[in-house]
């Protein structure tokens, strides 16, 4: 016995010009749609939209084709052409996605896949995550099978983690946590990836940054742990945005978490660099439990503000007491590198210009 093959033709024309299918069940909610488009612009097309060439319509890939649309009429999307007969057609709509979801995971091929891809895009990212939490994979770290050497000091990270609510000493009246004293450290610890690029579960034994969308780090504050079981070394301080007109209790209780993490995550060893990343009217709440003398800050680099970073660096260097502070720049362009390198503070480009090639990831031209 064999198969018919259906197939009766390929190209590539504009999305403009696909016909939608009346009968389409599939709806694509906003995660799946921002997932596709950072895999499409991570990585390019690699499967064809599917036309049916009896009735014009398309029979499996509406999602990519609304998502091309965004980018113009005239996008080029490749699709291949099948005959089929009208009730054909309805059989494959219906079947098509459910059948592909009927297949099970090889755990060992998926946990070592996930270790391997690292993606520079939030909602792949958040993907991934969800993909090893539903398989059961997002407690590698220290797992049998684990590469020697895969986890720097992997055995005095903590496994069982967990983060009771805990009331840390305060010295001001909103209750915020007071920062341990740490050592010194000269600069960023490598490899130091955003938040987000790795599935949880994933093993970064550099530095953790947050300068990233709020949403996608909500989950830090759910369960903590996770900044733990990453490996990381050292991590800057979840930026939560800020406006002149942000409330200030909404403020306090984004200081609040930020420095509760911080502090919780110094008992197992990681190093904080204090966010400064905030509107300057608010900077002595942000200050609020981080004792007078600490040299390590970080914060955001805008090339179209470049005022802020004069006053988030001298806001630094007041409270330090000392010029001599390690202050680290996230992301920013041309103008805000040129500045890090006549100031001698530490520059991170933001991953999609390292992807670009402006930069390698450890900052340098």
């Amino acid at each position: 016995m064999s198969w018919k093959n259906r197939i009766v033709g390929h190209g590539e024309q504009a999305a403009i010009s696909f016909m939608a299918n009346p009968l389409n069940w599939r709806i694509h909610p906003k995660a799946q749609r921002e997932a596709l488009t950072g895999v499409l612009s991570e990585v390019g097309w690699v499967q064809s939209v599917i036309v049916n060439r009896t009735t014009g319509n398309v029979v499996d890939g509406h999602a990519r084709i609304e998502e091309a649309l965004k980018l113009g009429d005239e996008t080029p999307v490749p699709f291949v052409e099948v005959e089929l007969s009208e009730e054909e057609e309805q059989k494959i709509l219906l079947t098509l996605d459910p059948v592909a979801a009927m297949a099970a995971a090889d755990k060992q091929n998926l946990d070592a896949l996930l270790r391997d891809v690292s993606t520079a895009n939030s909602a792949v990212a958040d993907m991934l995550t969800e993909l090893a939490q539903e398989n059961g994979l997002l407690s590698a770290l220290g797992e049998e099978g684990l590469e020697d050497g895969a986890v720097k000091d992997a055995e005095s990270v903590e496994l069982n983690v967990a983060a009771p609510d805990i009331a840390f000493p305060s010295d001001n009246e909103y209750g915020i946590p007071v920062l341990l004293p740490q050592g010194d450290l000269a600069g960023v610890p490598r490899p130091c990836e955003r938040w987000g690029m790795r599935a949880r579960g994933s093993i970064n034994p550099g530095t953790l940054h947050f300068y990233t969308d709020d949403a996608r780090f909500e989950t830090v504050w759910e369960k903590p742990e996770w900044i733990v079981k990453s490996g990381a070394s050292a991590i800057t301080e979840p930026n939560v945005t800020t406006h002149p007109t942000t409330p200030l209790v909404y403020v306090l209780w984004g200081i609040y978490r930020k420095r509760w993490l911080a502090r919780w995550a110094q008992q197992y060893g990681l190093f904080i660099f204090v966010d400064l990343n905030v509107e300057p009217m608010f900077y002595d709440y942000n200050l609020l439990g981080v004792p007078k003398g600490w040299k390590h800050y970080a914060t955001r680099g805008y090339d179209t503000k470049p005022e802020f970073l004069t006053s988030d660096y001298e806001c630094a260097v007041k409270h330090a007491g000392t010029k001599e502070i390690v202050f680290v720049v996230f992301g920013g362009g041309t103008a805000t590198r040129a500045r890090c390198i006549a100031e001698k503070w530490i520059h991170m480009p933001q991953e999609s210009h390292v992807i670009e090639g402006r930069y390698d990831s450890d900052g340098g031209s």
